[in-house]
């Protein structure tokens, strides 16, 4: 905001202004005024001005934040309000000067030395202590005395250690660890993920799952596996009105599509395609006229991975490249984070590009 004169005159008087070239320091309200352009900015960090030529620094920081100011101002007209004058070239300069600022950390550096010197005095003491402990003539006939500035120095020297190393390598390490822990378990929160395991047979809770489920999308290649070991829970869901389960295949009349998954499954392209044609029939065989409405597309293209979404929840299940049958991953996730909407994304837009496998 623009300040009166007589505030900074008050300042003026009362000593609490800093002269340097166009620009003055008020120390009783931190802030720097520009005579050019009788601008007050912004309060600033609070440093020590005759240190290593802070005073200078600290200047130019500011004449870089006064001219991006007074650009602002040219720009928006003399008549722009007090949030007009907060443009986007003063923001950049006041960001760069917070980064400055803590990169120099002079208050971290000062702590620590002020803690470096209290426990060099203190670890003297304790060693001071110690030492006249350890003269016999002082303590003829004080035994106890003697006993408690023992024990008094020890406990000086060791606690000083101990403190001095929590003070420069575990405190920091601490920090920095529970840092990154808070950040994974942010990126964990955000992406929604609920479990994550190496057995797609087993580890997903399936039973879980299918509790309650209204809307089941299925891609994969065939899912035999799958779909023997849940056929029970699929036939219930069949049963249920209202219910809808859609399935996305790869298309058999695709030979490439085909000779692309047989590869990686190592597999001739007629078991595939018989294996594809099963788990079609095996789907349309759930259906009921009663029961929920049940679809099976077919899509040219290769797969990358496998998805299942249960109503709010879904699973995805990586494909092992190395042509042989082993464990992948496979993660759980709700509808709260980004990998649900992905999955939901994924399976809209692979639809798209699907045919009804019945024409």
């Amino acid at each position: 905001m623009v300040l009166k004169c007589v505030l900074r005159a008050s300042c003026v008087r009362s000593g609490r202004h800093e002269r340097l070239g166009h620009h003055s320091f008020c120390t009783h309200r931190s802030r720097w005024y520009c005579h050019r352009s009788s601008l007050c900015l912004p309060p600033v960090p609070r440093q020590p001005l005759s240190i290593d030529g802070q005073l200078g620094r600290s200047a130019t920081k500011v004449s870089n934040v006064c001219r991006a100011r007074r650009s602002g101002l040219a720009r928006r007209g003399p008549h722009a309000g007090h949030e007009n004058v907060r443009s986007s070239a003063y923001s950049r300069a006041m960001e760069a000067e917070i980064r400055s600022s803590q990169h120099n950390r002079p208050f971290r550096e000062l702590l620590t030395a002020k803690f470096i010197l209290v426990a060099v005095a203190v670890s003297f003491i304790g060693i001071l202590l110690l030492y006249l402990g350890s003269i016999e003539r002082f303590w003829i006939g004080r035994d106890g005395v003697q006993a408690l500035v023992n024990q008094l120095g020890s406990i000086l020297v060791v606690s000083v250690s101990l403190a001095l190393i929590w003070e420069l390598l575990g405190k920091r390490a601490f920090a920095r660890e529970i840092f990154e822990n808070s950040r994974a378990m942010g990126d964990i929160e955000a992406s929604g993920i609920q479990s994550i395991g190496t057995d797609y047979v087993s580890d997903p809770d399936w039973g879980e799952l299918f509790r309650g489920v209204r809307e089941l999308d299925i891609f994969v290649a065939y899912a035999r596996t799958w779909r023997n070991s849940h056929l029970e829970r699929l036939r219930d869901l069949a049963q249920v009105k209202g219910a809808r389960i859609r399935v996305i295949l790869p298309d058999p009349e695709c030979s490439e599509t085909v000779s692309t998954l047989a590869r990686r499954f190592d597999m001739t392209e007629g078991d595939l395609r018989s294996a594809i044609e099963e788990a079609r029939r095996d789907f349309i065989g759930l259906r009921n006229p009663e029961g929920a409405e049940v679809q099976v597309y077919y899509r040219k293209g290769d797969l990358v991975f496998s998805l299942y979404r249960f109503d709010a929840r879904a699973v995805v299940t990586l494909y092992s490249h190395s042509q042989r049958r082993g464990q992948v991953p496979n993660v759980v996730c709700k509808s709260s984070g980004t990998i649900y909407s992905f999955v939901v994304d994924e399976f809209n837009g692979v639809l798209e590009q699907s045919r009804n496998s019945e024409k």
